[in-house]
């Protein structure tokens, strides 16, 4: 079957002649549709294990501070050293992700 333009597929908000489009697409996505792609349960579940291994073995060093006797400032700094890479390292990165 040979392909016409109409039956390309054109990026959000924009027509087939690439002129900007205030209509919302019509073929979108849902949540719950979006998992029967394997691809994307791969995604989800490797992002859910990172997350929770990463609050696993940072509540784990401040029970083990806390126990070890550190003081309520210690076991602070280590909570709030997970957020170190995203206040550093945030701003920069979505400067880069809208500029490019």
């Amino acid at each position: 079957m040979p392909y016409s333009k109409q039956n390309w597929p054109t990026p959000r908000g924009l027509n087939h002649d690439f002129t900007l489009s205030a209509e919302p697409p019509v073929n979108s996505v849902g949540f719950i549709s979006a998992f029967k792609c394997p691809a994307v349960r791969i995604l989800a579940t490797s992002r859910a294990s990172s997350k929770l291994a990463q609050s696993t073995v940072s509540y784990g060093a401040m029970v083990y501070l806390a126990a070890a006797g550190g003081n309520q400032l210690q076991v602070s700094l280590v909570a709030a050293s997970t957020y170190v890479s995203a206040l550093l390292f945030g701003l920069q990165g979505g400067t880069l992700a809208d500029f490019f």
